[in-house]
C-alpha cells in the first residue's frame, strides 16, 4: 500500500520530470526565426500583392501552421508559379517547425 509520503515523492517527481520535459521539448526558437525568414522570402512577397490579409507575421505565423502545412505539404501548392521554390533545406525547416508545434 502507498503511504502519504511514498504518494507525496512521487507527485514530486512526476512534477520534475514535466517540467524537464516541458523544457527539453520547447520548440526551439531559432528554428522559427529560420522559418519566419522563408516565409518572409518566399510567401509574403506574393501574399502582400495577392492576399494581404495573409501576410505572415512572427505573431500569426504559428497559428497559419496547419494550412501552412496543408497548402505546402500537402497539396503542393504554395509557393505558386516557377519563379519562387523552396528547395530541399528550406522545406525541411519548415517541416520541422510545423512539426515542433504539434
Amino acid at each position: 500500500m502507498f503511504t502519504r509520503q511514498k504518494l507525496t515523492s512521487a507527485m514530486k517527481i512526476l512534477v520534475v520530470a514535466t517540467v524537464v520535459l516541458s523544457i527539453i521539448y520547447t520548440p526551439d526558437k531559432d528554428m522559427k526565426e529560420k522559418a519566419f525568414v522563408i516565409l518572409q522570402q518566399k510567401c509574403n512577397v506574393c501574399h502582400r500583392k495577392q492576399n494581404p490579409r495573409m501576410v505572415f507575421t512572427t505573431e500569426n505565423m504559428a497559428r497559419h501552421a496547419r494550412k501552412i502545412k496543408f497548402q505546402v505539404f500537402t497539396l503542393k501548392r504554395m509557393p505558386k508559379g516557377d519563379e519562387i521554390t523552396l528547395n530541399e533545406t528550406e522545406r525541411k525547416i519548415l517541416k520541422t517547425w510545423i512539426d515542433e508545434r504539434q
